[in-house]
């Protein structure tokens, strides 16, 4: 007598197929539900520095009447601890309109916001990132940076102590 093993191999395919066909709708990356998905592409593996700071602050005006603020950290930032709500320019939270975006590796970020009356080219900057970390959870070194203006670019660099240096 022949037994049929066809049976079991076709059913064993076919919950492959569902397991695989719902493991991949569940863990998608493009979220129906935006509140829970976070626009990053970047390395979320650790890294042996001790610190996550700052490296540069740019600024300039785009186009279609926005301000670019680009960000850039020595080590991949946690997407999660730079949230519109807890980054602040010139002391107040980004409005609802503003975007951030992550580069791929994780380590600058950029922020459009709405060019108005207060935030122009030569205009007072001041950003302010209390809750920033990097994925190894480590907070960073400083958060406030003062003493800028819209349309600089700001170099920052870590030797016995922070110092910060404007690029013309």
């Amino acid at each position: 007598m022949k037994k049929n093993t066809s049976a079991p191999s076709f059913c064993r395919s076919a919950m492959l197929f569902i397991f695989l066909f719902f493991s991949s709708a569940l863990f998608a990356q493009n979220a129906k539900n935006m509140h829970h998905a976070h626009p990053y592409r970047g390395t979320r593996t650790g890294n042996t520095d001790a610190l996550f700071y700052v490296t540069k602050i740019e600024s300039e005006k785009e186009e279609n009447a926005h301000i670019e603020i680009e960000i850039k950290f020595n080590i991949p930032a946690d997407p999660r601890t730079l949230q519109k709500h807890s980054i602040f320019i010139n002391e107040k939270p980004l409005m609802q309109d503003s975007r951030i975006v992550f580069n791929k590796a994780g380590n600058k970020i950029k922020i459009f916001i709405r060019a108005d009356k207060d935030n122009k080219i030569g205009m007072p900057l001041q950003i302010d990132l209390p809750d920033a970390k990097s994925f190894n959870n480590i907070p960073i070194y400083r958060s406030r940076f003062t003493d800028m203006k819209i349309g600089a670019e700001y170099g920052f660099v870590f030797s016995d102590e922070y110092i910060r240096f404007e690029d013309d």
